[in-house]
């Protein structure tokens, strides 16, 4: 939703990485003049964009620098979901510069 439009939360972004990977996290980029800063999340993966594990729920800081998410083991998927909640200006509307997917 960019405009003429009534976002409402949550919001999601599917990501397919075209084959499956080894994960043991993800690294979360807030956009760089924190404008709409996205706080809690919900990260779900899945193997075949139909059923989902949620691997919990998150809470990012306000902060330009990486963010990064870990796992409690080593998961192996292809898409990856992630559901944004909440802002850390309480309205509507979330944005994310960059979403990266790690194996340690």
């Amino acid at each position: 939703c960019w405009s003429d439009c009534n976002a409402q939360a949550p919001h999601h972004i599917t990501i397919d990485m075209e084959s499956e990977n080894e994960v043991n996290g993800i690294r979360f980029y807030q956009r760089q003049s924190l404008n709409r800063t996205v706080k809690n999340i919900e990260i779900q993966v899945s193997k075949d964009n139909i059923n989902w594990n949620s691997m919990g729920n998150f809470e990012l800081e306000k902060i330009a620098s990486n963010q990064d998410i870990d796992f409690t083991s080593l998961q192996t998927f292809r898409y990856l979901k992630v559901i944004t909640k909440t802002a850390h200006d309480n309205t509507e509307f979330a944005t994310l510069a960059e979403i990266q997917a790690y194996k340690l």
